[in-house]
C-alpha cells in the first residue's frame, strides 16, 4: 500500500483553507484538505507539493512536517502530514479522474 500525504494550508491570517468539492452521488458536498497518493519514485514532501497544486491550484513557499501517523486500522501505510505556507497561485493539475 501507498502512503499519503495531508496539506494543513494556512493563510497571511493564520487560518486554516479547507476545499470543497461536490459528491452527488454521497449526499453532496465535502470539505477536506488537500492530499495525495505518493509516487514510488517521490517523497512524501514531492507528494504534498503535488497534491496542493493539484487539488487547489496553489504552490507554498515554506513547508513544515508535522509528523506521520497511520490512521486507519485496515492499513499500516502511514498518512504523512505538512503545514504549508507562504501561498502563491499555481495552475491547478487535475488528472483525468479528479476533473469538475
Amino acid at each position: 500500500m501507498r502512503d499519503a500525504s495531508v496539506v494543513v494550508v494556512r493563510d497571511e491570517h493564520d487560518l486554516v483553507t479547507l476545499l470543497s468539492a461536490g459528491f452527488p452521488a454521497h449526499g453532496g458536498a465535502y470539505l477536506f484538505l488537500p492530499r495525495g497518493r505518493r509516487e514510488e519514485s517521490g517523497s512524501p514532501l514531492e507528494c504534498a507539493c503535488r497534491g496542493l497544486r493539484e487539488e487547489a491550484g496553489v504552490s507554498a513557499g515554506h513547508w513544515t512536517p508535522l509528523g506521520s501517523r497511520a490512521i486507519t486500522l485496515k492499513s499500516p501505510a502511514p498518512v504523512h502530514l505538512f503545514e504549508a505556507r507562504g501561498l502563491t497561485l499555481a495552475a491547478r493539475e487535475l488528472t483525468a479522474t479528479e476533473q469538475d
